[in-house]
């Protein structure tokens, strides 16, 4: 072979050489970003989720307050039984109070798991409603 094929086969060499290199490095910044931000994303992913429960617990205890005041503001004595994490409300409403409270109580940011009406007699409902603490 001739010197300057010798040549020409080591510039091509070292020309993929450097490519070989610089394409590592590339990667490896890549790599290093994307990790950096998965990271990211989970530590804010974990503290929305911690968050979330907190704001949820608070509306729902916010919303479970108006929800009682507004049966007070009726005269509505409800049977509470609480059972694991949930509450039960049991009330009997009036022909003239139905309408507003029922549509005050679905119309709330409280969350109702369980939702029962049944007819009393011609003048009263006894409503059930399900609460998860």
């Amino acid at each position: 072979m001739t010197d300057f094929s010798m040549k020409r086969i080591g510039a091509a060499a070292f020309v993929i050489l450097l490519i070989w290199i610089g394409t590592a490095f590339y990667l490896e910044k890549k790599s290093t970003e994307k990790e950096r931000e998965y990271f990211r994303k989970q530590q804010l992913l974990r503290h929305y989720e911690t968050l979330k429960g907190k704001w949820s617990e608070k509306s729902q205890r916010r919303a479970m307050k108006k929800f009682v005041t507004m049966l007070r503001l009726y005269n509505i004595k409800p049977i509470i039984k609480k059972k694991g994490g949930r509450k039960k409300f049991i009330f009997v409403l009036g022909k003239r109070e139905a309408d507003i409270v029922l549509g005050k109580l679905l119309n709330s940011d409280l969350a109702i798991e369980s939702f029962d009406i049944r007819k009393k007699d011609d003048r009263h409902l006894e409503v059930s409603v399900g609460v998860r603490l």
